[in-house]
């Protein structure tokens, strides 16, 4: 076969074999939007520790909610590395979308909200997870920042899923430097994820208004526009190291 049509077939045919791999891959279909799993189950495991403190709520709760987070964790971790493994093409494919490139963030940002869970039992390996987390989501947001400054997205393409490089992980990040008697860095962090956050805002809220409808695949993003606000009273009260200003 010969002409135009048999050339655009031929050229088509060296992607598909590319692919074929990646797609057959059950790994694949993981999503680093799991790891929200361990993000709640670490936040989880820090209230029953608080509860524990102010109502004397059995200690073997607290103490099984952490074990819990860490294995959780553990299983997340280990699965997107045998991703990295065995179907990079697919990570490639996800750093790429304006949407799920969003949520690798959460590895760093889950690792420090396990060392914050841990400190109370373990300050050697919370201080190891507080720092590599911290490296992670720093790097992570630097490197998701460039990404957007110099390859402009659609607006339909913005989502609350934004918040989660920067504002996320430095609002985790104040909380995390607060627990470790940091107060000052975490008053940093808290302004980097402010600033970041109402930015993001404003982009967002004018999507919402004023852009097409969110695609079902996407409408569930909507769920992390309510984290900001709790996620950043806490680290303000917690780098504050008072809740003064805060009586009714």
């Amino acid at each position: 076969m010969t002409g135009p049509h048999s050339k655009g077939k031929v050229a088509l045919e060296p992607q598909a074999l590319i692919h074929l791999p990646t797609e057959r891959s059950p790994i694949a279909r993981f999503p680093a939007s799991f790891f929200s799993i361990g993000l709640g189950t670490s936040s989880f495991s820090i209230m029953w520790q608080v509860a524990h403190q102010l109502w004397a709520v059995p200690k073997g709760i607290a103490v099984a909610s952490v074990v819990l987070a860490m294995c959780i964790w553990t299983a997340l971790l280990t699965l997107y590395a045998l991703k990295l493994w065995l179907a990079p093409l697919a990570v490639r494919a996800e750093l790429a979308d304006p949407v799920q490139s969003c949520f690798p963030g959460l590895v760093g940002v889950g690792m420090m909200l396990t060392a914050v869970s841990v400190l109370p039992f373990d300050a050697t390996v919370a201080t190891i997870l507080i720092c590599i987390g911290g490296v992670l989501a720093i790097g992570f947001g630097f490197w998701h920042s460039q990404r957007i400054w110099k390859h402009a997205i659609a607006l339909s393409d913005a989502t609350p899923a934004l918040y989660l490089p920067v504002a996320a992980a430095s609002f985790v990040l104040s909380i995390g430097l607060s627990a470790f008697g940091q107060f000052e860095w975490a008053q940093l962090a808290l302004g980097a994820g402010l600033f970041s956050w109402l930015t993001i805002d404003s982009v967002l809220f004018r999507r919402l208004y004023f852009g097409e409808p969110l695609g079902h695949h996407i409408r569930p993003t909507l769920g992390v526009q309510l984290a900001p606000p709790a996620v950043c009273s806490l680290a303000y009260v917690n780098s504050s190291a008072t809740s003064g200003d805060l009586r009714p």
